[in-house]
C-alpha cells in the first residue's frame, strides 16, 4: 500500500507542477462557484422568460363582447364616447 501514500507518478507527486501551484485550488473553487451561481441565474431567467411569454399570450386574447351585467361592449372609449360626434 505504499504506492497510495507515496505516488511516484501523476499530478499529485511531490515536486509536480500540476496541482501544487499557488492558488490552483482557489482558482478551481472560484470556477465551480461561478458556474453554480451562473446556473442559478440562468434558471431564474428561464422562469422569468416563461412567465413573460405566458403574459404575452394572455394579452393577445380578444376581450369578451359582454360585460358581467349582461350589457354589450360597444368598443368606444374616451371622453367623447357616445356623444355622436366622430
Amino acid at each position: 500500500m505504499a504506492w497510495i501514500r507515496r505516488p511516484r507518478a501523476g499530478p499529485v507527486t511531490p515536486g509536480s507542477t500540476g496541482s501544487s501551484r499557488p492558488g490552483s485550488r482557489a482558482a478551481g473553487s472560484l470556477g465551480r462557484g461561478l458556474a453554480l451561481i451562473g446556473g442559478f441565474v440562468l434558471r431564474i431567467c428561464e422562469v422569468a422568460g416563461t412567465v413573460k411569454v405566458g403574459l404575452m399570450r394572455v394579452a393577445e386574447w380578444v376581450p369578451a363582447p359582454y360585460l358581467a351585467d349582461g350589457s354589450q361592449v360597444d368598443g368606444r372609449t374616451g371622453p367623447r364616447a357616445g356623444s355622436g360626434t366622430p
